[in-house]
């Protein structure tokens, strides 16, 4: 793995305080938890628990256990979970939509570190995620991750599969400037970095936007598989050259309909393609605008 000024180190987890976010390499824009976003927490301790009241703050709260998420309109600041099938659990048909979390940080679950299911519409802005077999899973639409960092995967099998997101179907799901180093935890006893940084499997898809992201590690970083996928935006984005067993990228033939790629290139600066077609003509939806995006402003 390059240890140049384009790696960023894996931070362990502190029960004292939230681990401090992570320079992006291609912005001045940090990936993970603010710096000095949470100097209360934290301000209580509690067990697993299930939040059913709209419109719910939990803030500058450690849960020595899982979230489940059974209301509209909750929010997570400075807030860990550690545990669980899940650590953060966010399912549509449960009450879960247009949660919000910032500056938090989930891990040591059994499956996934974070799991979503179903118009979500999410925001998760600013947060760590990982110390899991998967660290996000996203069977959901019209969510946004943007400035996460993925820390690194831990199974307790060694041929147990992995990756730092694992997504089946979904629509409108916007992905811009988190950090995908999906390599493994220590203590794993996979000790093969997983099986996609980013993994878009087979399944249905509706315009996944990915957008000024850092890819590193697993067999091949980027999977893009998806048998039924109508748009595919992938722009900007950089991967760790020689982090990857395989390759940077593997790409289904048939997997989109329609994809638009530019601006993507290794850390060294060179661009990568790896023989994916790009076509000029397909125009971003207009949902999926920049300024929507950046501004938080989409999937209302």
């Amino acid at each position: 793995m390059n240890t140049g000024q384009w790696f960023i180190p894996i931070a362990v987890f502190c029960s004292a305080q939230i681990s401090t976010a992570q320079t992006y390499p291609s912005s001045v824009e940090q990936v993970g938890i603010t710096p000095s976003a949470c100097p209360e927490f934290p301000a209580q301790t509690m067990d697993s628990l299930t939040l059913r009241t709209p419109g719910q703050v939990l803030e500058n709260v450690k849960v020595n256990g899982r979230i489940n998420i059974e209301a509209p309109n909750v929010t997570l600041r400075c807030v860990t979970a550690n545990g669980g099938l899940y650590a953060l659990r966010c399912f549509a048909d449960e009450g879960c939509t247009h949660l919000l979390v910032e500056n938090s940080e989930f891990s040591g679950a059994s499956s996934a570190a974070m799991y979503f299911v179903g118009k979500t519409h999410a925001k998760i802005r600013h947060s760590r995620f990982g110390q899991s077999p998967d660290g996000l899973k996203v069977n959901a639409s019209g969510n946004t991750f943007d400035y996460n960092f993925l820390t690194c995967l831990n199974a307790t099998r060694a041929d147990a599969h992995m990756d730092g997101l694992q997504s089946r179907t979904g629509s409108d799901n916007v992905y811009v400037n988190n950090s995908w180093q999906s390599v493994s935890c220590p203590q794993s006893a996979n000790q093969g970095g997983g099986s996609g940084a980013f993994f878009i499997e087979d399944g249905t898809f509706s315009r996944t936007y990915i957008a000024g992201n850092y890819f590193s590690g697993a067999g091949y970083t980027v999977r893009l598989r998806a048998e039924d996928s109508d748009h595919y935006t992938f722009i900007d984005n950089v991967v760790e050259r020689d982090s990857y067993q395989f390759g940077p990228l593997i790409f289904g033939a048939n997997s989109s309909l329609c994809a638009h790629w530019s601006g993507n290139t290794y850390d060294d600066g060179e661009p990568w393609l790896n023989g994916a077609a790009d076509d000029p003509n397909c125009a971003l939806p207009a949902q999926l605008s920049a300024a929507a995006v950046l501004f938080g402003d989409s999937f209302e």
